[in-house]
């Protein structure tokens, strides 16, 4: 009898081992296949590292290699803006907006470019040299093109 309860204990605190680490490991991994980042085609480049995608995000990287400025838009709100934060920059929603906050009000930069749907925000990537943005993977790109992360 106590050997059954011990075994019931190992395999409850297995199960919940691994429902722990998908929930940390998988889950990140399921948003990235959400997103995809996109940039106006004339961009020099093909890839970023997520590192470098954060510093744009987070205004620290303001220059592409070939010295233009980067010009980087966000959703207004919405499912896909929640992933992106989460994913790439490490921070919930608000987070990020009283970050950009402080950088405003101490006078570092201004705060990104929003938009309320994806049309809006595609047709500015498509018409604005050195923009980038992110986009749900299911979204038709007419014109930009998408970037890989590593």
């Amino acid at each position: 009898m106590r050997k059954n309860l011990l075994n019931t204990a190992i395999i409850m605190v297995g199960f919940g081992f691994f429902c722990i680490m998908n929930t940390f490991i998988l889950t990140p991994i399921a948003f990235a296949d959400d997103i995809n980042i996109i940039a106006n085609p004339n961009l020099s480049i093909d890839s970023l590292s997520k590192h470098e995608l954060k510093n744009i995000y987070l205004g620290k990287k303001t220059k592409w290699n070939d010295g233009n400025r980067i010009i980087f838009v966000i959703y207004e709100s919405g499912d896909v803006h929640e992933k992106f934060l989460k994913m790439y920059i490490g921070k919930s929603v608000s987070q990020f907006n009283n970050y950009w906050k402080r950088i405003v009000f101490t006078g570092k930069g201004k705060f990104p470019r929003k938009f309320n749907n994806e049309n809006e925000l595609l047709t500015f990537i498509d018409e604005t040299p050195n923009a980038i943005g992110y986009v749900g993977n299911n979204t038709v790109l007419d014109i930009a093109r998408v970037l890989s992360v590593n």
